[in-house]
């Protein structure tokens, strides 16, 4: 299996069927969204349910607007500040689509300083984050 190492932490890269992860962004932020899940276990909210797209059984709250599932909060994350207070915040390629229409096409945005909000929050209020978010795709 090909690894790769991001500050003396080596990594295997992320295959699975779902997304076809072997030829996106996918292959590596799983891995590292992994890393940062058990690495702050009990201390996380995840923005965007991406690791539970691909493992059936998290144990950390995530907030998203539209997907459903156990642990998910149908909320929208860039309104939230008081959330992430003292937080360790996961966000898998998910700010990329805050501000636009869920069926609204690519470069259609409803109000494009949504991203920066929600990036603000995080800034001033979460403890430690990862966020990731694609170069060429969904911008």
């Amino acid at each position: 299996m090909l690894r790769f190492k991001i500050v003396n932490k080596e990594f295997r890269y992320f295959d699975h069927p779902y997304n076809k992860t072997k030829t996106n962004e996918r292959a590596i932020e799983i891995p590292i969204g992994l890393w940062f899940c058990n690495y702050f276990k009990g201390n996380l909210i995840e923005v965007g349910n991406v690791i539970g797209s691909y493992f059936l059984q998290i144990i950390h709250p995530v907030i998203d607007l539209y997907e459903c599932g156990p642990m998910v909060k149908n909320l929208n994350a860039s309104l939230l500040i008081d959330e992430y207070k003292d937080k360790n915040v996961l966000s898998i390629s998910t700010i990329e689509h805050f501000g636009r229409h869920p069926m609204a096409q690519t470069g259609q945005y409803e109000d494009a300083k949504v991203a920066i909000r929600f990036m603000d929050a995080i800034k001033n209020n979460a403890t430690n984050w990862l966020i990731t978010t694609p170069v060429g795709d969904n911008l």
